[in-house]
């Protein structure tokens, strides 16, 4: 019916030769097709791919000029539609309300992500001229803890999601949820849960804004400041293809010692995204030479990108250490954790031996004052990082007292209202 009325009007004013009729006969086409996908987003979706348009998750710009930008802009608002109307229809989240007990002395907490993070000792059937763990991290190497990420080589943003909002990554409304996100404020999202007590909330990111729709996820999840590698910021970028985690983490340090030094009492959230560890490995080896041989079941000699990572490896725990030592020095009382979206997508992985089995699961740090914590629990999830976190700010235990599914239906509800 619909289509039928647009094809109608489309002709009846192609026919009509008055100067700037053809312009207004599309506002009223436009606000048909618009009701329509209100109306019935579903059909809109499905014509959006049965006519081989493609979304590209890591990047709404790049999928609009693909697709053309109103078709995008179209096809985003039925996806929110459907989204909107199966939660509306089964959930009420309205008088939910979270009375929580923060503790008497709220400490600075800093959460770095890095890509691709992972201990190579954990490969069974890897053997390494040397220890790919730097000296001075292995003291915390021996408290590491595990995790389970959502994602295994890549989807960065899905171990985002679920470490900064507390829900599982169910990509029920679309592959990636934070495209979903529109800088509507999500009230239980960790940064925002952490604003509301008085956090100065900070997010590091050192890729550009436009990936994964990060500036617009961050401001949903209550973050008040956002750096990115785009020339206008504390972060600049080096020669290397992803800025390095030495360079990236001395920046945030840096920043971090200037933010502490002002005569402010808040305390602050330090988030910080790290992207070294993505393929294919680069490293600039007229700073970092490759010091560490690999081979494969002790003999074989592994290819070239196994080994770059590797090395990346013992360069980034000697970063990471001089950055804990720096931390303790300026922030003695701090919390820290470290962790790594996913391990990397290496050739025949499956082959390598990995200890855990699990190719999701990956190690994370937690570091009071100076010393790790190896907790009792080894079965952790991505999303109940979130809960760690809050463990040292409020009283309650079990801070998030809904189960995993509506918190997610909750988050995502709350991002496109």
């Amino acid at each position: 019916m619909f289509g039928s009325i647009i094809i109608y009007l489309l002709i009846l004013f192609n026919l009509l030769d008055v100067k700037n009729i053809r312009a207004l006969g599309l506002l009223p086409s436009l606000l048909l097709l618009f009701l329509s996908i209100k109306i019935y987003p579903e059909l809109y979706v499905w014509t959006f791919k049965k006519l081989g348009f493609e979304e590209i998750p890591y990047n709404k710009t790049m999928s609009a000029r693909e697709s053309g930008y109103l078709n995008y802009v179209f096809y985003e608002e039925a996806k929110r539609n459907i989204a909107l109307k199966a939660l509306t229809q089964n959930y009420n989240f309205e008088n939910r309300t979270l009375n929580l007990i923060p503790v008497k002395d709220l400490n600075n907490i800093h959460l770095l992500v890095l890509e691709s993070f992972y201990d190579p000792n954990s490969f069974e059937n890897l053997s390494f001229s040397e220890n790919p763990i730097h000296t001075d991290f292995q003291s915390f190497n021996d408290k590491q803890n595990f995790s389970t990420s959502p994602v295994y080589g890549g989807n960065t943003a899905q171990a985002e999601f679920e470490i900064l909002t507390g829900a599982p990554a169910l990509s029920k409304y679309g592959s990636i949820e934070f495209n979903l996100f529109s800088g509507n404020k999500i009230n239980s999202a960790l940064p925002n849960l952490l604003r509301e007590l008085g956090y100065s909330t900070i997010a590091t990111n050192a890729l550009k804004p436009d990936i994964f729709n990060s500036y617009n996820a961050y401001r949903s999840l209550g973050f008040q400041e956002q750096y990115y590698i785009t020339g206008d910021t504390y972060l600049k970028k080096g020669n290397e293809w992803f800025i390095s985690d030495s360079d990236l983490l001395d920046q945030n340090i840096k920043f971090i010692d200037s933010l502490l030094s002002r005569a402010s009492s808040k305390p602050i959230f330090n988030y910080v995204l790290g992207m070294y560890g993505h393929t294919p490995y680069s490293i600039d080896t007229s700073i970092n030479p490759l010091k560490i041989d690999v081979y494969r079941n002790k003999e074989v000699k592994a290819e070239a990108r196994l080994k770059r990572s590797v090395n990346q490896i013992y360069y980034r725990t000697r970063a990471l250490s001089n950055y804990i030592k720096k931390l303790n020095i300026i922030d003695p009382n701090a919390i820290i954790l470290i962790t790594g979206d996913h391990l990397p997508s290496f050739p025949g992985i499956d082959d390598l031996g990995y200890r855990e089995k699990d190719l999701r699961k990956v190690p994370f740090y937690l570091i009071k004052g100076t010393k790790a914590v190896q907790l009792n629990n080894r079965s952790y999830h991505h999303f109940n990082l979130t809960e760690i976190i809050l463990n040292f700010v409020f009283k309650e235990n079990n801070v998030l007292s809904i189960n995993s599914e509506e918190r997610y239906d909750e988050i995502i509800l709350q991002s496109i209202q």
